[in-house]
């Protein structure tokens, strides 16, 4: 059988079409299904016996959220599929909760219980007989068959009831069951008024075959969400041991369908259903060509109902000449306005233009520019009941690297995180993630898209096992100048660390900054750590210039060469803020402009490490600086 709904062989002789009437409930099986993010796609597969000639399948009983431009039918069978359409299942009158089963079976039942009556009296008029007899008048050589014949029919009697009363057992039971089979099928049909959707299929059949059908639609009010279990363990990650994340999928569905016992596929791409390409439309310009000023003919208006008229907003349009000043005077002014109109260009807007098609945004949050398809191991049930329902699909053991991080003039406290790679197979949808640290819940974080090869970082929270000492900020004042005098203020701050551990650490990152001035009379100097000036590197806007200056480059993650970061200690590094995130060569030179820097240290078990931030500020001795206190 194909799936198109034109036919291309002669139908058979026209015979009266032979209709088969179904429930997808009850008549079919869900055989597998795709879920989407916002969707999914239900396979069903059911068997049925087709007449000679034509046939017409009823398949009543499916969701009313069921995407009628995805419906799709195949099959396989000596037959041929004409058409198949959706529409909605016609109202009922009222339910009648019997079928032609169970009429049969109840009016079998009905005969038992008469045979099982007519055998009862037998029985007691045997009883009746026998108990009539005078013993006197019985001929003695006859009192044996009697009593003979009376046992012989007894025991027919009771072998005959107690076959009707097992073959009424087995009816009843029957009975039950076809009552079982209609209440579910009634059910089905009218599960919460969400089982609305009828699929009618149109075949042929050179002659009486079974075929196996496959139905496949596309439904909303389903969706999946991947979440996350990252265990970290400090010491462990401290020796470079890697991190255990249980990559997990919640899947909730309101369909109307409950979903038992299927094999599951957890797609990552949109579903395309009923998309169309956009169309453009001509665009025009034209130029704008003012209107001849109006001649009021009609009695003159007071000057103060004049006033009080509300002024006509003048068009709006691109001038093509050039901006002319401002500071024009009057008689020049006039000039220009007595001159003919310039060629002002404009949009021009028909008056049937069609509407601008509003294009759906992709939220950032699950934007992936990858499609991922996971196939969840074993059967799943996924009744519709709305309820996420948590499956796992893959537990991976992935190296990290633990670092921690302190913005000391913001908040000295020290923030532990881990920096994850991505070195299975698997890509990662951006999702939220349960964070275990040596063993306790700290909190719920949120992990972008990565694919594979990709880092990404988690955060574990606060280690308060890490000291940052931040003192007050010492500043000295130095003034210089014969004919124009300045100021220079030298500010030093001091950060001390101390790390209590039992073991070194060797990626503790110290965020800092220096003010940065945005007037050409102020000057900001960094003496310490001596990390080179943006303005020395952006003297030239060549590259190679650019290099010269600089006496030694590292290459990021990019692969751009960028300033190398500047030994101020022992185990201790300090770099411009930003240089992992420089993507191309010329815009190495706007490093360090926002003033962000940051200092890279190992500490040893039990260990101090002492750093020192100093800069300047030069300024006219009479001015006053914003942002800073004490000039």
């Amino acid at each position: 059988m194909n799936v198109p709904a034109t036919a291309t062989e002669a139908p058979p002789p026209l015979q009266d079409t032979h209709v088969i009437e179904l429930v997808s409930a009850v008549a079919s099986k869900i055989t597998g299904v795709s879920v989407y993010t916002r969707g999914a796609e239900i396979t069903r597969s059911l068997k049925v016996d087709l007449k000679t000639g034509q046939n017409q399948i009823i398949i009543d009983g499916l969701p009313n959220v069921l995407a009628e431009d995805s419906v799709r039918v195949d099959g396989h069978g000596s037959a041929t599929i004409h058409d198949v359409t959706i529409s909605p299942t016609p109202p009922k009158p009222h339910a009648v909760l019997t079928s032609p089963t169970l009429e049969e079976l109840r009016a079998k039942k009905t005969s038992i219980e008469n045979a099982k009556e007519r055998a009862k009296n037998a029985s007691e008029f045997l009883v009746t007989y026998i108990s009539r007899q005078d013993p006197p008048q019985i001929d003695p050589g006859k009192l044996q068959d009697i009593i003979d014949n009376y046992e012989s029919a007894s025991h027919k009697l009771d072998e005959r009831l107690t076959k009707l009363r097992a073959e009424k057992r087995r009816v009843s039971g029957e009975i039950c069951e076809e009552e079982e089979r209609i209440r579910s099928n009634h059910a089905a049909t009218a599960t919460s008024g969400m089982l609305n959707n009828r699929v009618t299929i149109s075949m042929c059949a050179d002659a009486e075959c079974p075929v196996e059908l496959e139905l496949r639609y596309m439904v909303t009010n389903a969706t999946w969400k991947p979440i996350y279990d990252v265990r970290i363990d400090t010491e462990a990650g401290l020796k470079g041991k890697p991190v255990v994340l249980t990559y997990k999928a919640n899947i909730a569905q309101y369909t109307g369908e409950d979903w038992a016992g299927v094999p599951i596929v957890l797609e990552t791409a949109e579903p395309t259903v009923g998309l169309h390409l956009p169309t453009l439309y001509s665009w025009t310009i034209s130029v704008y060509d003012p209107p001849p000023p109006t001649q009021y003919s009609g009695p003159v208006m007071p000057t103060s109902e004049l006033r009080m008229q509300p002024m006509m907003a003048p068009p709006v349009f691109v001038q093509a000449s050039r901006p002319r000043s401002r500071s024009r005077s009057p008689r020049r002014q006039s000039r220009s306005r007595s001159r003919s109109p310039r060629a002002d260009i404009i949009m021009s807007q028909p008056i049937h233009a069609p509407s601008v098609i509003k294009q759906m945004m992709a939220e950032a949050s699950k934007a992936v520019d990858f499609n991922v398809t996971y196939t969840v191991p074993g059967l799943m049930t996924i009744p519709g009941d709305q309820i996420a329902h948590s499956v796992t699909i893959v537990k991976l053991e992935l190296d990290t690297t633990l670092e921690w991080v302190s913005v000391v003039r913001s908040d000295a406290r020290v923030y532990l995180k881990a920096v994850i790679k991505n070195a299975s197979d698997y890509s990662f949808l951006s999702g939220t993630s349960s964070v275990y640290l040596d063993g306790s819940f700290i909190a719920k974080s949120h992990i972008p898209a990565v694919r594979p090869g990709q880092s990404f970082d988690c955060s574990l929270g606060l280690d308060p096992s890490i000291r940052v000492t931040y003192p007050p900020l010492s500043k000295r004042l130095v003034q210089s100048g014969f004919v124009t005098k300045s100021k220079t203020q030298t500010y030093t701050q001091q950060i001390m660390i101390h790390n209590t551990k039992s073991v070194a650490i060797d990626n503790l990152i110290i965020r800092g900054q220096v003010p940065v001035s945005v007037h050409s009379n102020v000057t900001v100097k960094l003496s310490s750590p001596p990390l080179e000036a943006p303005d020395a590197r952006s003297a030239s806007n060549t590259a190679t210039s650019m290099f010269s200056m600089q006496k030694e480059t590292v290459v990021n993650k990019s692969g751009v060469h960028v300033p190398a970061p500047v030994n101020v200690g022992k185990g201790i590094v300090a770099q411009w803020d930003g240089v992992d995130n420089v993507l191309f060569e010329e815009d190495v030179g706007s490093l360090g402009k926002n003033g962000l820097l940051f200092w890279k240290c190992s500490v040893p078990p039990q260990g101090k490490v002492n750093l020192s931030l100093r800069y300047e500020v030069s300024a006219p001795v009479d001015s006053q600086i914003l942002g800073l206190s004490g000039m």
